[in-house]
């Protein structure tokens, strides 16, 4: 009886917290819309911004490491890698 009791308390607050997120936690249409109308200026690819990107992200820690190991200065980031 105790299990049938703890289980029922999970379901309701999963339920109770879902229904407290707007959408259920869901994105709408237009949310899904306007990620996919997102370009990034870094890589030039839809769906995330400069910012968000991975690539991005892994070429300046590949910079930083290039300026730690040669003590020079930080390159420009470039306008999108080909």
């Amino acid at each position: 009886m105790e299990v049938e009791e703890n289980s029922l308390e999970q379901v309701v607050c999963q339920a109770v917290k879902s229904a407290l997120k707007p959408n259920g936690g869901r994105k709408s249409s237009s949310e899904k819309k306007d990620s996919l109308e997102k370009k990034c200026y870094f890589c030039e690819r839809n769906g995330h911004i400069a910012r968000d990107c991975y690539r991005r992200k892994r070429w300046l820690e590949q910079q930083r490491q290039k300026d730690d190991r040669q003590g020079g200065g930080f390159e420009e980031e470039p306008h999108h890698l080909n």
